[in-house]
């Protein structure tokens, strides 16, 4: 399938200029032609340098996104030469504190069409997030139990009736008028 070329882009989260604790998400399309790819490893270099130079203790995810315009074989292509540019740039970049990639450098893949892997970026970042001072203390305790339980009951089910999340609401010590709102905002923020 013939489309344009389109370039990289940066996203932070948590981000603070020149903090040393915040997550970068580096996404690149993912490329058919060949003659894309160089221009795919260009961005990807001027990234991480651009990051390396600003944050250079800044965690990196990798993301190819338009994974339903290419074939899968492309797209393994694509993932492993994200994964060895980005280690290759950071190792050479000769610097004592350098850039980590999450997950190894192992990009995550996005179908722009379906959403799929879009969860599994939220599960990355919330890992992230939920692990630094900036997270703990500020969300209560009972909200983080209650997005767990939710999380637990969504891997068993589909949908979950309302009154079913209300119980675990209750149970999680999460009440108040604000309660349901609070809920919905966690549920949509899960991917539901």
């Amino acid at each position: 399938r013939a489309r344009s070329p389109r370039h990289l882009a940066l996203s932070s989260v948590c981000c603070v200029k020149s903090a040393p604790d915040t997550l970068r998400v580096v996404c690149g399309p993912g490329v058919s032609p060949d003659e894309h790819a160089a221009s795919l490893r260009a961005d990807l270099a001027r990234w991480l340098w651009n990051l390396q130079a600003s944050v250079p203790r800044a965690e990196v995810l990798l993301v190819v996104t338009h994974v339903d315009c290419v074939e899968e074989k492309e797209l393994k292509r694509d993932q492993k030469m994200m994964q060895a540019e980005a280690t290759k740039l950071i190792q050479a970049s000769g610097k004592q504190v350098r850039l980590q990639l999450v997950r190894e450098g192992q990009s995550l893949p996005i179908d722009c069409r379906t959403g799929l892997g879009v969860r599994d970026i939220r599960e990355e970042i919330y890992q992230f997030c939920k692990h630094r001072d900036m997270y703990r203390g500020r969300v209560p305790h009972s909200l983080e139990k209650l997005r767990e339980r939710l999380e637990k009951e969504f891997r068993i089910k589909e949908c979950i009736p309302a009154g079913a999340v209300s119980e675990l609401a209750a149970a999680c010590g999460v009440t108040g008028e604000r309660w349901p709102g609070t809920a919905l905002q966690l549920l949509s923020q899960m991917g539901h």
